[in-house]
C-alpha cells in the first residue's frame, strides 16, 4: 500500500459511505476530486472498482511525482494494463472482485462503445446478484453508462446502474458518479444520489439537472447561493452538498497523492513518460482468474461469442509447486507477451528497477516492455528469463487454417 498519511478530507467519512455525484464541465477537476476520494477509501482499506472509459485512472499506481509507487491496484485493459481486457470478461472480473475482495481499475479507453456496454452490463449484473460486501463503484463519465436516452446494449447497462442506484445500498454498493453533462445523466439515477459535488456547472440545462436533484433531496431555500456561484467556481473548487449530514460548503479540494493522469496538458509541461508503478500481486490474481475460468467452463452467458475471445490470462495447469521452483509464465499470443514479462518479474519478487539492474539497462526500458511499448528480441527474453529464475520456451503450433 502507498505510504501516504491519511489526512482529513473536506467530505466527512460518514458522507463517503453513501452515493456521491461529482458534476462539472470539462477541465474543472472532477476526476482529480474523485481520485482524492478514492485515495482515502483505499487508505481506509475499502474495496473500490473504477470503470474508466477515458484511460485516466491508472495513475493511482504511481506517486504524484512519478518517482515512487502508488497503490498496488490491478489495471485491466488500457495502455498500462496489468491484465488484458475484452468485452466477454465482465462476469469473470465480477466473480474475482466478489470472491477475493479485490479492488480494480477497468480501463476501457481502447474499447468500442458497444464492447464497453457488453462488458459493463455483464459485470454489473453479476455484481448485483452476488455482491454483499461494501463496494465503491466509480463511474467515470457516468452519462455514458446511464444516459437519458439509451440505445442498444446501453439499455441493459442503464437498467443495471439504475437498480444499483435504487436498491444497491442494501447489497453494499456505493456509487461515485462523474459527469460533465448532468443533463445527459439519467434523472432516475441522479435523484437517488445522497451527496452532490458541483464544480463549474454553466449551461442552463445542466444547472436545471442540479435543480432537479435539489428539489428531491435538499433545501430549496439554500439553493440560490449555489446556483448563483456555479458559473464562477475556479478549477478544483466546488460545493459539497450532503443534506443527510447537514453539510453545505464551498471548498477548494486538496492535492492528490498519486499521479495526475487526467490533467489537461499545457505548454511547457514536462510529461512523465515512465513513472514508477506499484506492483499488484499479479501471480496471485492470475491464479485466481484461472480458477474462475476453469469453473466457468462452457457456462458463459453468450457461449458462441465468448468462445471466440481469448481468456483474460493464459490457461495453464493450476498445480501447487515447490517454493524453490520458478512459476510457469505463459504467453499464447503476442498481445500477452508484455503481461508475461510482468508476471515473470512479479513472481521473482523484483521491481522494475531491480530487473533493469540485472539486465544492465534503464528502468524505462523495462516499463516499455511491460506495457507493450516495444517488442523484445529473443536474446532479451532469454536474459529476462534467466534474471527472474525462469526458462524460456518457444513453441510452434499449426493453426486450423494451415492444416486444411
Amino acid at each position: 500500500m502507498a505510504a501516504f498519511r491519511l489526512k482529513p478530507h473536506p467530505i466527512p467519512d460518514a458522507a463517503l459511505d453513501a452515493d456521491i455525484a461529482i458534476l462539472g464541465k470539462k477541465g474543472r477537476g472532477k476526476t482529480f476530486t474523485a481520485k482524492g476520494i478514492v485515495e482515502r477509501l483505499l487508505q481506509m482499506q475499502r474495496r473500490v472498482l473504477v470503470l474508466d472509459p477515458l484511460s485516466v485512472w491508472w495513475g493511482l499506481k504511481s506517486g504524484a511525482d512519478g518517482k515512487s509507487p502508488g497503490f498496488p491496484i490491478p489495471v485491466f485493459g488500457g495502455p498500462q494494463a496489468d491484465i488484458p481486457l475484452h468485452d466477454a470478461a465482465g462476469s469473470t472480473i465480477a466473480e474475482l472482485i466478489v470472491s477475493t475482495g479485490t479492488s480494480a481499475i477497468l480501463d476501457m479507453g481502447q474499447m468500442r462503445k458497444a464492447e464497453q456496454a457488453r462488458l459493463v452490463a455483464d459485470l454489473l449484473e453479476y455484481l448485483f446478484t452476488h455482491n454483499r460486501d461494501a463496494l465503491w463503484l466509480v463511474l467515470e463519465e457516468a452519462d455514458a453508462f446511464a444516459p437519458q436516452q439509451p440505445m442498444g446494449e446501453l439499455t441493459r447497462v442503464l437498467g443495471e446502474v439504475d437498480r444499483i442506484a435504487r436498491r444497491g445500498r442494501n447489497f453494499g454498493f456505493r456509487l461515485i458518479s462523474l459527469t460533465q453533462r448532468p443533463a445527459k445523466l439519467n434523472k432516475d439515477v441522479l435523484t437517488q444520489l445522497s451527496t452532490l459535488i458541483a464544480m463549474g456547472v454553466t449551461s442552463p440545462q445542466d444547472r436545471d439537472a442540479v435543480k432537479a436533484w435539489v428539489d428531491g433531496n435538499a433545501d430549496r431555500d439554500q439553493a440560490r447561493k449555489v446556483y448563483d456561484s456555479l458559473a464562477k467556481l475556479r478549477v478544483g473548487e466546488g460545493w459539497i452538498w450532503a443534506p443527510d449530514h447537514d453539510l453545505l460548503d464551498r471548498v477548494k479540494f486538496p492535492a492528490i497523492h498519486t499521479l495526475d493522469t487526467s490533467k489537461t496538458p499545457t505548454a511547457g509541461d514536462a510529461r512523465i513518460t515512465a513513472p514508477v508503478l506499484a506492483s499488484a500481486d499479479l501471480a496471485k490474481i492470475t491464479r485466481q482468474i484461472q480458477a474462475i475460468q476453469a469453473t466457468q467452463g462452457g457456462n458463459a452467458k453468450r457461449p458462441a461469442k465468448a468462445a471466440a475471445k481469448p481468456p483474460l490470462v493464459p490457461m495453464v495447469p493450476i498445480q501447487p509447486k515447490p517454493a524453490s521452483r520458478p512459476k510457469v509464465v505463459t504467453a499464447t499470443a503476442p498481445s500477452q507477451l508484455a503481461a508475461a514479462i510482468l508476471a515473470a518479474r512479479t513472481a521473482a519478487g523484483l521491481s522494475q528497477t531491480e530487473l533493469a539492474a540485472k539486465l544492465k539497462t534503464a528502468q524505462a526500458n523495462i516499463a516499455r516492455l511491460e506495457k507493450a511499448g516495444s517488442m523484445p528480441s529473443t536474446n532479451t527474453l532469454q536474459r529476462i528469463a534467466k534474471a527472474t529464475g525462469h526458462k524460456l520456451a518457444i513453441t510452434f503450433s499449426r493453426n486450423a487454417r494451415s492444416q486444411t
